[in-house]
């Protein structure tokens, strides 16, 4: 498989998106604890990881955090860019090092605003993430639909 198709979501992507968006990708290495972006400061990149895996890390008030999500070779890391929005909610940093391709935000944000198969393909991969988080919540089918059984992660 090329390398640039070892990212799931980015396999996904149409191939004339693609082809637009390739010569705007860099491939990097990715050590442990590298910082993507910081919360409440602007995205610039997003990351199409193909080894390795992303923390998503929430600060709460008091200063104590706490993971609130993952992100490996299944998707990207730039989330808000794909809803629109420029400023993490999040800290994002390297959980598991790796290597993946960093692309500009704006070239997202502009392929995603004239081709409407790749906005819909990376919405869609955001509607997958919140069934799944929803699910696991749930707990496993048999035990869904049983409100004492919901659980808080």
């Amino acid at each position: 498989m090329p390398q640039s198709l070892q990212n799931r979501l980015l396999a996904r992507v149409p191939l004339g998106d693609f082809q637009r968006i390739r010569s705007h990708m860099q491939l990097i290495s990715l050590d442990y604890r590298k910082p993507l972006y910081e919360a409440n400061e602007a995205i610039n990149s997003v990351y199409f990881l193909i080894e390795g895996v992303a923390s998503l890390v929430n600060t709460m008030a008091d200063g104590s955090s706490a993971e609130v999500g993952t992100i490996g070779n299944e998707g990207i890391v730039g989330i808000p860019i794909i809803l629109g929005d420029a400023v993490a909610p999040t800290t994002v940093y390297m959980q598991v090092p790796g290597e993946g391709f960093r692309l500009d935000a704006s070239i997202l944000a502009e392929v995603m605003d004239s081709r409407k198969a790749t906005r819909t393909l990376m919405l869609s991969y955001i509607h997958t993430l919140g069934k799944s988080e929803y699910d696991g919540l749930l707990g496993p089918p048999e035990e869904q639909g049983t409100p004492h059984k919901l659980r808080a992660y």
